[in-house]
């Protein structure tokens, strides 16, 4: 019977090998299973012959013949790759060999090769899974809810982590720089570990960063052998160790020929290890991303040539003068805010006066700095020209009308006004000279501590040539302190901002009398960032004490 079943099983398209006994020696393996994973020696342990298995591997074989039951299972992916080295997709039957009334010699395996009807199934899947991404993309309100739409769409489907990192300068890995990334989304299950921790600056270029930046997708396996090279930092490799991480694809995003960014997918636990297969589909997606890409690379870009301006605008620090200390701060907003158009201006005016200023451009990015600049300059002008304040707003408020008014920018977010606050200081007749356009009021610490916002007459904005601006004097002595912001220090998400000026006058009650202006600075930049709620907007901001 065994020699007329032989050409039956050399010939069969079903892939069949026989393993004897329980060390599994393999004395058999037909033709078909010969043309998938080649031709395996006979009279060696299934160990031996599939090195790629452990003996976990073999445990439901080992049932088989233990117990004489059959084992079927249905399509699955199997862990020798075939003769080219692909995954291999399997259905198979697990029988004993022998007569039914003796232990089992051996078990016969019969398996069907389903790879091609899996890939088919898993491309009309990634099909769908592809075009849903290009709708949600396109659909999405900014740029980065398109990206975030990107990522939620991957997770779990095909990833358990799921990030998007976008740089306009140096593309590097993004798991081996310190920045963090612009949109992640993280599947349920890992969520108790919280996001992947942004690790530290590598001292040297990691081992792929030259693959990253010619453009090239890469698959990084994730064991103790890579893992002090895929996570350097201890805790980056903690993380993906609790997460049970096995694999890690980065693709990187070109956008017109640039490099732009990277699309991160951890793949961990039971989920099948990204492989070489897989590269096409994730370079499809990460191509639907580009247009996103595109957007958020190119504000960045802005936002960077924009702070570049507002510095370069900006006085590096206040002069010295005699009778008065002073401390000018510029605080540049949190990661998610584009630059604004926040100034500070200090000058000695000669004769024992010296001019201090505060402003704000409305809008953001280049314009408002490029406004900004213009503000300043303007008031510094108007300034040495020995104007009084309001004659200064009245001649910043017509320069801005020329420059930002009705119909002369069309950007979105292009400046339509400013909001300003400008005094001047006799440090001889110890009184401050002050008027307001719409702006915060001062605040004066006294010597004694009683501490006050300064509510004054306020003009209109800046730029609308609405007027109305009055000048106020306000009495001086040694030790009082004044300070001056705009209103990003003190703003708070649902709060009105006459109460952010109200804890202002709060914390500078409390920390006014520090005798270091610097560290005045400080304690209110603590205090006032500390509050729930607050913003994150950029703040300028100007300090003076009436010394003795």
């Amino acid at each position: 019977m065994a020699a007329r079943l032989r050409p039956a099983w050399d010939w069969s398209p079903t892939l069949i090998a026989v393993a004897l006994d329980e060390q599994l020696v393999l004395a058999y393996q037909n033709r078909a299973s010969r043309d998938v994973f080649g031709s395996r020696p006979l009279g060696r342990s299934m160990l031996e012959v599939f090195p790629e298995l452990t003996p976990r591997d073999l445990d439901p074989l080992l049932r088989v013949v233990r117990t004489g039951e059959v084992v079927e299972e249905r399509a699955r992916l199997v862990i020798p790759r075939d003769r080219a080295g692909r995954q291999v997709y399997l259905r198979y039957v697990l029988a004993p060999l022998g007569l039914p009334a003796r232990p089992p010699d051996g078990v016969v395996i019969m398996a069907v090769d389903v790879t091609a009807e899996i890939r088919a199934e898993q491309a009309a899947e990634r099909s769908r899974m592809v075009a849903g991404v290009s709708d949600r993309v396109a659909g999405a309100s900014s740029a980065e809810s398109g990206l975030q739409a990107l990522t939620d769409a991957l997770v779990p489907d095909f990833a358990d982590v799921a990030a998007v990192y976008v740089t306009a300068d140096l593309p590097r890995l993004p798991y081996a720089s310190p920045m963090p990334p612009q949109v992640i989304t993280v599947a349920a299950a890992l969520r108790r570990l919280g996001t992947p921790p942004v690790p530290p600056p590598r001292e040297r270029p990691s081992p792929w960063d030259t693959r990253l930046r010619a453009g090239n997708p890469m698959i990084l396996p994730v064991d103790e052998a890579t893992l002090s090279d895929v996570a350097p930092d201890p805790a980056a490799a903690a993380w993906l160790l609790h997460a049970g991480a096995h694999t890690i694809a980065v693709l990187p995003l070109v956008v017109a020929g640039e490099l732009t960014g990277a699309l991160l997918l951890i793949g961990a636990g039971g989920r099948s290890p990204y492989v070489a297969e897989d590269l096409p589909f994730l370079a499809d997606v990460a191509a639907r991303a580009g247009i996103a890409i595109g957007q958020v690379a190119s504000r960045q870009r802005q936002t960077r040539v924009a702070a570049e301006l507002q510095a370069a605008l900006l006085p590096v620090a206040p002069p010295r003068i005699a009778g008065l200390a002073v401390v000018a701060r510029y605080v540049a907003g949190a990661p998610g805010f584009d630059v604004g158009g926040d100034w500070w201006d200090v000058q000695d005016l000669g004769g024992g006066r010296v001019a201090i200023g505060i402003g704000d451009v409305s809008g953001r990015g280049i314009s408002a700095a490029a406004v900004m600049g213009q503000a300043r300059a303007s008031m510094h002008a108007a300034g040495r020209a020995d104007l009084a304040p309001a004659d200064v707003l009245r001649v910043v408020d017509g320069q801005l009308h020329e420059a930002i008014g009705p119909g002369r920018l069309s950007e979105p977010a292009a400046p339509q006004f400013a909001t300003a606050c400008y005094g001047v200081i006799d440090i001889q007749r110890r009184t401050l000279t002050v008027a307001n356009a719409g702006h915060l009021p001062p605040l004066v610490r006294r010597a004694g501590g009683e501490t006050a916002p300064l509510w004054l007459p306020s003009g209109g904005p800046l730029g609308l040539l609405v007027g109305r601006f009055t000048d106020t004097v306000v009495p001086l002595a040694a030790g009082d302190t004044l300070v001056l912001t705009t209103d990003g220090l003190v703003e708070v998400v649902g709060e009105d901002v006459t109460d952010g000026v109200e804890a202002l006058a709060d914390a500078l009650r409390r920390h006014g009398a520090a005798p270091s202006l610097d560290t005045v600075a400080d304690r209110l930049l603590d205090a006032m960032s500390g509050r729930p709620g607050y913003g994150g907007d950029d703040v300028a901001m100007v300090i003076v004490r009436i010394t003795p």
